[in-house]
């Protein structure tokens, strides 16, 4: 899977893309939204994207990931050491 994966999430892949274009990427980005919307998706196929080792750029400017180098394995497997899922814990626990 490849941010050209990603359904119906055009406004955080367009930050993504500008921030890439422009050099100034964050120190972190937050993805809320309501349940089932393709935040978690979202956010690791943006993460591949940034720690891929050879990532890849389209005839129109698209910034994605190769999906084959062991930076994308490490994010597909959830073992990059860059990258952590961070859940929400529920406020009655």
């Amino acid at each position: 899977m490849s941010l050209k994966d990603v359904l119906c999430q055009d406004k955080a892949i367009e930050a993504f893309e500008q921030a890439i274009q422009s050099g100034r990427l964050g120190h972190a980005y937050i993805f809320a939204g309501n349940d089932g919307v393709g935040r978690f998706f979202t956010a690791k196929q943006w993460a591949k994207a940034l720690l891929c080792d050879k990532p890849e750029t389209d005839d129109q400017g698209f910034y994605d990931s190769c999906r084959v180098c062991s930076g994308c394995k490490l994010v597909d497997n959830d073992n990059h050491p860059d990258f952590k899922h961070i859940y929400k814990e529920l406020l009655e626990f």
